[in-house]
């Protein structure tokens, strides 16, 4: 992959599904606030196609959200 990548927003507490073709994939973005940080989160990502692979990216926002 090369360029910009756009990532979809998906709000806590709600699911996306989505296929995509070899070698393609697809982005979402979920804002997390310091709190529910502190507090704890769980993300589940499964595969219905059974693919084993899939990347999760936490990256720290400037008001110590992720």
């Amino acid at each position: 992959m090369s360029g910009t990548v756009t990532a979809r927003p998906l709000p806590v507490g709600l699911s996306a599904r989505g296929k995509v073709d070899k070698q393609c994939a697809l982005f979402y973005g979920v804002t997390i606030s310091e709190e529910q940080a502190r507090s704890g989160i769980v993300i589940r990502v499964t595969s219905a196609a059974q693919s084993k692979f899939k990347l999760l990216f936490f990256e720290q926002e400037i008001d110590g959200g992720y």
